[in-house]
């Protein structure tokens, strides 16, 4: 549980970039509607819930709604289609865009996790976890391509495992079915974040193992990002938008 608290302090990180006092400029202004789309409900992002329930938007000009995708590919869609102002995703998400033939690309303006969440469970309890107790195991892991399923790659990697070879990943379980099919036995491994992991294991359903950002270390690992015609339209509202975060 120690390692758990640690690393979702390390998650919840804090920007770099300086909370500008815009507040009184920002009341001299129309307010600024922004459209924003996260990828997962999660208390990791909990400086932008902060930012919305204590005003700090809204003290800098910005009226902000907030939609939740379930999924790094559908908040790519919302924000190629126009449907949000501002994305939370994986940094993946960018650059898969950007090699794509999208006319549209969508920029990162700014961070807001600094590593993975996601923490390794079992069905057992183990005394001593090592990393070679998966080989062979078949784990419950994320979407292909998505920012979860590539950190644990890594984390497999950095503990000499072949994710390809060495273990079964089962990434075809969509997020909102992934703590029924738990339930439901399938897998003798698989990754949660808060609150599923810990409530799994209060349950006496799971046993935490690892952690994955502790693991692969600090990362950016979602963050904002806009159209590059948004971000070059509206410069001060990003910047509004960041020093809203970093407060």
């Amino acid at each position: 549980m120690l390692d758990r608290r640690r690393t979702l302090k390390t998650g919840l990180a804090t920007l770099a970039c300086a909370a500008a006092p815009l507040a009184s400029r920002a009341q001299q202004k129309s307010r600024v509607k922004i459209r924003y789309n996260e990828v997962v409900r999660s208390m990791l992002y909990a400086p932008a819930y902060v930012a919305i329930v204590k005003g700090y938007f809204d003290e800098l000009g910005l009226d902000v709604t907030l939609a939740t995708a379930q999924g790094g590919d559908k908040s790519v869609a919302v924000m190629l289609s126009n449907q949000a102002d501002i994305g939370l995703i994986g940094p993946e998400s960018a650059i898969y865009v950007q090699n794509s033939d999208s006319p549209v690309k969508i920029p990162i303006f700014c961070g807001l996790t600094s590593t993975d969440g996601f923490m390794l469970v079992g069905r057992e309890k183990v005394d001593k976890f090592d990393w070679r107790m998966l080989k062979g195991k078949e784990i419950l892991g994320f979407r292909p391509g998505s920012t979860p399923l590539l950190f644990l790659e890594a984390a497999l990697r950095q503990n000499g495992l072949d994710p390809q070879a060495d273990v079964k990943l089962m990434n075809n379980v969509g997020i909102p079915a992934r703590v029924g099919s738990w339930l439901a036995g399938q897998n003798q491994f698989a990754i949660f974040i808060e609150p599923d992991a810990a409530q799994l294991e209060l349950d006496g359903k799971a046993q935490f193992l690892a952690s994955i950002g502790e693991t692969v270390g600090l990362a950016d690992y979602t963050t904002f990002m806009a159209t590059d015609k948004y971000i070059r339209e509206n410069k001060e509202t990003l910047q509004s938008w960041t020093n809203a975060i970093a407060k």
